[in-house]
């Protein structure tokens, strides 16, 4: 099969992309894992390349890629994975993972809901119960004495290319990565794949990444061991490709389908629920802590004196900044940020107007558009927290912002809504409360989706986990970075994001 090699650089980061020239109507996009590369698909990219274009990365560090100065995350991984493809102009492709590969590919998906249009999770890792790097290493070894000569050293030559320094700086994300958490945010269809010898992904393992999974899910185990991928390509191949719809072709082949009989597939957009987002205990462990850091924050800016919120003026060299608070935060909410921002240089404007933030987007945008022409603000960027983003990027839209705001750096906004209580919004009382405005069909929210012209000069912070936005705070055409920090509240807190912040200021000032 010949393949055309690219190299994509995506903000200073190097991966390598190998494309087929099969049909782009049917794309199938293959991450490898940790500590090889894709040259490991050869077998499998044989299998499947008669049926539709290939294209398979290798990720930074991996293969013939650059190792990077800084160790990465798997959410900064899927990042970069994304971003590439869509430099290669694919959308709706089949996205396949092995191993780590697959922990990418789910958080991809997370990242932007709809980027597959199937993923298939080729023995996807780590088990929930085996976290611990002594266990890993030695489910790996054993495993690993059950493959065949010829997939363990095409390993071996992958691993080479790797090299040992760069695998185990990766080794703590890949291990600690809440797999069973974030698939719960997906919503299309998916098939689970591992070998019957595979000790690091064993049917009890994948049957719960289908059962937590927010699409169709299917299960299906095959001979071979960790490498089952490589060892029998074919067999694979055949899943991967085959039909799924009610009919299923792989019936009687190991495959189990968790939707119901006759529906004819999963909805694209399931709306999620409180249940699927917080019923793992992990989950239940970081929304409560992020509520706890919500409502201490909210003491200590109850507390706080006017004076307290100004810091201690640097040099005033950078963009002024407006902060505008999320829904139920008073203007002080955001002080510790304020003084931060303060101290390296930055003229900080309040909008008191807002009060608790609990009117519409239409009146909050004239009332802080007014505030803002009083204070004489020029090329300002907005920082923003939660609601507070669609306030901001409302402002943006207004031809009163022309010189008055250059931009936006908003934190954990659901600028697609959220539909984490779906149900209950369908309440009359709650619609018509200031909680109605995130359910995604409120049509001051829904006219916002729409507009698109601002978005470019907005850059999304998303949490790694927000019990709040379980869709995820993607914008289309915006510039979206995934943190390391979880929970809807605590990346406003925290001095790591607060330097996030301060880099993409001068960023957008500059455009």
């Amino acid at each position: 099969m010949h393949l055309t090699s690219t190299s994509i650089d995506v903000d200073g980061f190097h991966l390598q992309a190998l494309t087929s020239t099969g049909d782009h109507a049917r794309t199938l996009v293959l991450v490898h894992g940790l500590g090889v590369a894709s040259s490991y698909f050869e077998p499998l990219a044989e299998a499947l390349g008669r049926s539709g274009r290939l294209v398979l990365l290798n990720l930074p560090g991996f293969g013939p890629t650059p190792e990077p100065d800084q160790t990465l995350r798997i959410a900064e991984f899927a990042t970069l994975a994304r971003r590439a493809v869509a430099e290669l102009g694919v959308e709706g492709a089949v996205w396949i993972g092995h191993s780590m590969g697959a922990q990418v590919v789910v958080e991809a998906e997370a990242q932007q809901p709809g980027l597959c249009s199937r993923m298939v999770l080729l023995s996807p890792v780590v088990d929930r119960t085996s976290r611990r790097a002594r266990t890993l290493v030695r489910q790996f070894s054993q495993s690993a004495l059950k493959e065949k000569p010829s997939s363990a050293a095409a390993s071996v030559r992958a691993f080479l290319s790797c090299g040992p320094k760069w695998m185990w700086q990766i080794f703590p994300a890949m291990l600690n990565y809440p797999i069973e958490d974030r698939i719960s945010l997906t919503h299309v269809e998916t098939l689970l794949v591992a070998g019957e010898l595979d000790l690091m992904a064993p049917r009890r393992w994948l049957e719960e990444l289908a059962d937590r999974a927010g699409g169709r899910a299917q299960v299906a185990v095959v001979p071979g061991a960790h490498q089952a991928m490589h060892t029998h390509a074919e067999r694979v191949a055949e899943l991967i490709l085959a039909s799924s719809g009610p009919e299923d072709p792989t019936s009687g082949s190991g495959v189990r389908d968790d939707a119901a009989s006759g529906s004819g597939g999963a909805a694209p957009h399931p709306p999620v629920s409180a249940w699927s987002v917080l019923r793992s205990p992990r989950s239940v462990r970081v929304a409560a802590q992020d509520w706890a850091v919500a409502l201490r924050d909210q003491y200590l800016s109850l507390r706080a004196r006017r004076d307290e919120t100004s810091g201690t003026p640097g040099d005033c060299t950078g963009p002024a900044v407006v902060l505008i608070p999320g829904i139920l935060e008073n203007p002080r909410y955001l002080a510790p940020l304020q003084q931060w921002l303060v101290s390296h240089g930055h003229t900080v404007h309040q909008l008191p107007a807002l009060g608790w933030n609990l009117r519409g987007i239409t009146a909050s945008v004239t009332q802080g558009l007014d505030a803002l022409e009083s204070l004489e603000v020029r090329d300002a960027v907005v920082v923003a927290h939660s609601k507070g983003g669609l306030i901001g990027k409302a402002m943006l839209l207004s031809p009163r912002s022309d010189g008055v705001l250059a931009g936006m750096v908003a934190v954990a906004t659901p600028f697609s809504g959220s539909q984490l209580w779906n149900r209950v919004q369908r309440m009359f009382l709650l619609r018509r409360s200031p909680l109605g405005l995130f359910h995604p069909e409120h049509p001051e929210l829904a006219a916002l989706i729409a507009e698109r012209e601002v978005n470019r000069r907005i850059v999304s912070l998303a949490p790694a986990f927000d019990q709040m936005i379980p869709g995820g705070s993607h914008l289309d055409d915006a510039t979206n970075v995934t943190l390391s920090v979880e929970g809807h509240f605590r990346p406003v807190s925290d001095p790591t994001v607060w330097e996030v912040i301060h880099a993409h200021l001068h960023q957008l000032a500059d455009h």
